[in-house]
């Protein structure tokens, strides 16, 4: 098939402007009662580094060991040491507004109130730190996503002030970079020091990252909208995500709710945004059905961690205590609830590891069946989109459902 026969068949990069290109096209087209049926497979991310094995036994071990699914990313430097070098900023910020001896005290108080509330860290922050900050997405994406900069979108600082608060923290003027700020650190043992670049949006116009996209300041909802335009990997990953949070449900009323972010792009008269719209589908329905079979690993190889000869002592000790490398040159990663465990005796970390990650099996399961939801709704929004223009889109894969209405939840 090509192209010009499909009349939404676009190029999209994949992960930067001038990368490989991806064309998201169907496999065949049938006709069935006067509608014109596109059929698309189901899509896994490529990752060069990284691969899902077959074998359940290595899934399993992948999985304890940090490195079962690398997430799509736009840097070097993990996304939670990015949040933490936002927040000592935004910190700064609070810590002039209470001292009133201090010469930017009312601009800085004038910063960080909304009228006699003060603003939370998510409300001037966009992009990658923005959903750290909110805490919209699950803990393995804040351990494993790593990003090159901070998007602030703050519309009340003072240049001074902002000024002010970068050089003092370290930051350095940087006229290769768009927003003008980086600060070099070693952010990861492993490797180099790099640099994080820091920009406030509100400055730099309203065309962003040679894409055309409208920034429309913090929150969810327009952090949402802006990757719906671009939808490159990283964007793709990051919306996926937010819907394992339960944040994508249906909400037609609210203005502002996420939901309206994706039903927003679907009804642009775009080719583009419909291709970016079936991408989601095709990667959602895949990673939800990577989820199922991840959790009945879980549930199949659990007991091996009270059993010596399945999972070595040394193991039990790295995974209860010591961070384990991911990703080669990347981020370390920890069992979160281990990071301070109190157990000494191997046979207490052993029960522990066992009761957590039994309890991941069932997180896995909730997750796939919370995406496949999600997945199960998009696909069927669009199907009625184009209801009138007899237009059909059928998604195949292992326990690929029927697209009928969804469930009310």
């Amino acid at each position: 098939m090509e192209a010009d026969d499909y009349p939404f068949a676009t190029r999209t990069d994949l992960v930067t402007r001038g990368d490989l290109k991806r064309v998201t096209m169907p496999f065949k087209i049938t006709h069935e009662n006067g509608f014109t049926i596109y059929h698309f497979r189901w899509r896994k991310f490529y990752n060069p580094r990284y691969y899902t094995p077959d074998d359940p036994d290595a899934l399993f071990t992948g999985f304890i060991m940090g490195n079962s699914r690398a997430y799509s990313s736009d840097g070097k430097i993990p996304a939670i040491r990015a949040s933490i070098e936002a927040q000592n900023i935004i910190q700064e910020v609070r810590n002039i507004a209470l001292d009133h001896q201090h010469p930017f005290h009312h601009k800085a108080k004038k910063a960080i109130m909304n009228g006699y509330v003060q603003v939370e860290d998510d409300a001037v922050v966009r992009g990658t730190v923005g959903l750290m900050l909110g805490k919209w997405m699950p803990r393995d994406w804040q351990q494993k996503r790593f990003t090159d900069d901070i998007d602030f979108f703050w519309e009340n600082i003072d240049t001074d002030l902002w000024n002010h608060v970068l050089q003092k923290h370290g930051w350095t003027t940087d006229d290769k970079t768009p927003g003008g700020w980086s600060i070099w650190k070693k952010y990861v043992p492993e490797v180099p020091d790099v640099p994080l670049e820091c920009s406030n949006d509100t400055t730099l116009g309203k065309e962003f990252g040679g894409v055309g996209a409208t920034l429309e300041g913090p929150g969810l909802k327009a952090i949402l909208k802006f990757k719906l335009f671009r939808c490159h990997d990283v964007d793709v990953s990051d919306i996926i995500n937010v819907a394992l949070m339960g944040l994508l449900n249906i909400d037609e009323e609210e203005p502002e709710h996420p939901w309206r972010a994706i039903m927003e792009t679907m009804w642009r008269a775009s080719s583009t945004d419909i291709t970016h719209i079936i991408t989601i589908v095709q990667h959602a329905y895949s990673i939800g059905a990577h989820l199922q079979k991840l959790s009945h690993v879980l549930k199949d190889h659990v007991q091996d961690f009270l059993i010596p000869h399945k999972i070595a002592d040394e193991v039990i000790k790295t995974l209860y205590g010591v961070a384990t490398p991911i990703i080669p040159g990347g981020a370390r990663y920890n069992w979160v609830p281990f990071e301070a465990g109190t157990a000494t005796d191997v046979k207490d970390m052993r029960k522990e590891l066992y009761r957590f990650f039994r309890e991941e099996a069932s997180r896995r399961m909730f997750y796939s069946s919370r995406l496949r939801s999600f997945a199960h709704t998009l696909a069927w929004s669009l199907n009625r989109r184009f209801k009138a223009s007899k237009i059909k889109f059928m998604y195949s894969g292992e326990l690929a459902p029927e697209i009928s209405k969804p469930s009310p939840t």
